[in-house]
């Protein structure tokens, strides 16, 4: 009994780390070093759409590894079974839109909806489906993303699915997160490849005729992706997000209180692991002039030609990092 415990505990400690039933971790100890000094290479169509990535090794250019995007997708994969409502849905996207309004409910929340709770508590009308792919290109990684997306006809969403991989340039998956049924959009990983950002919620509009699962309100959350955790998760209810931005490494977000006289700056600084936040009046945000590696420096109301510097280790509210 003990040493097949044992053999367990050496097992979970050699394998890929899985913190959830939907993220998995590679460790550092897992990944062997680059010999070479790779780098990455995104290959384009005539059309501008990404079709492949490369993992080419400098010195000799050669091709240690490549990724079909279009072959990889794992929605369309599965889509490829349904009729197709239409071959082309815009000049970006080279993926057609799928037709899913004579496909049994069950077997759509089957095969895109896996981990959804409560999905088969109320049929929706699902009329088509549409997919995406994306990607993030960092010197040393490169994060790929698929998406697919159920709408009920009349402009509503109804449901959605997102899978995103993280590369290092020896073409070795870092991290994966899947079955992200929110609807995440605007990621923002940062230049480390460390944290990452993403909006979600806004399922079911209002022609939607329900939403499967859940309705989500709008929000932000943050990824680390060294460990899998959600380190951050704003849900603002009395004000408006932006998309989150990266400024100096830090995930930074502005949002618009609701009074409409107010805008609030967020910081997350990995460094030294605070979240920093304040509120400046919109005749002051006019003013702003840059972001520095310190704070935010405004232009003097005064005069022109002086500036006016806000610290985030010293005029911002800090609270830490979770």
């Amino acid at each position: 009994m003990k040493k097949a415990i044992l053999l367990a505990l050496a097992f979970l400690l050699t394998s890929v780390y899985v913190f959830a039933q939907d993220i998995i971790v590679t460790p550092k100890e897992k990944l062997s070093e680059v010999k070479e000094e790779n780098k990455i290479v995104i290959k384009r169509n005539d059309k501008n759409q990404s079709t492949h990535i490369d993992f080419v090794c400098k010195n000799t250019g050669e091709v240690c590894k490549t990724i079909d995007i279009k072959k990889g997708n794992p929605f369309s994969k599965i889509l490829s079974t349904y009729p197709i409502l239409a071959k082309k849905t815009r000049p970006s996207n080279p993926y057609p839109e799928y037709d899913l309004s004579r496909i049994d409910y069950k077997k759509v929340v089957k095969d895109f909806l896996p981990n959804v709770k409560g999905a088969f508590t109320r049929a929706c009308g699902m009329y088509n489906a549409r997919v995406l792919s994306g990607t993030i290109e960092r010197e040393n990684f490169i994060m790929l993303t698929y998406g697919t997306y159920m709408g009920d006809g009349a402009g509503g969403t109804v449901a959605g699915n997102s899978h995103i991989y993280i590369y290092n340039r020896n073409g070795q998956l870092l991290f994966s997160m899947k079955n992200m049924n929110e609807g995440p959009g605007n990621i923002k990983i940062t230049e480390d490849g460390r944290y990452f950002a993403y909006q979600y919620g806004g399922f079911g509009g209002p022609h939607s005729s329900c939403i499967v699962g859940h309705s989500t309100p709008y929000g932000i959350k943050i990824i680390d992706t060294h460990t899998g955790k959600i380190i951050a998760n704003e849900t603002p209810e009395d004000r408006a997000a932006s998309k989150p931005e990266i400024i100096h490494n830090r995930i930074a977000l502005k949002y618009k209180l609701r009074n409409g006289e107010d805008i609030e700056f967020v910081f997350f600084d990995f460094k030294t692991q605070k979240r920093y936040a304040k509120v400046f009046s919109i005749k002051q945000y006019h003013k702003l002039k840059t972001f520095s590696e310190y704070g935010m420096i405004f232009k003097d109301p005064e005069d022109s030609n002086k500036e006016i510097v806000y610290r985030l280790d010293k005029d911002f509210e800090q609270t830490p990092i979770k």
